[in-house]
């Protein structure tokens, strides 16, 4: 019991790690995006 309760508080910590993660690369994205010119295609695949 006390086993699966560290096991689901780990993959919640994990959850929201991951979420904190993608929210900081799309806010890093949208800043680099604003300083790249508009005429310049991106040629970065992610």
């Amino acid at each position: 019991m006390h086993i699966a309760s560290q096991f689901h508080k780990s993959k919640f910590f994990y959850f929201i790690l991951q979420k904190k993660v993608h929210a900081l690369s799309v806010l890093w994205f949208s800043v680099l995006g604003q300083n790249v010119p508009s005429s310049i295609p991106h040629q970065v695949q992610i």
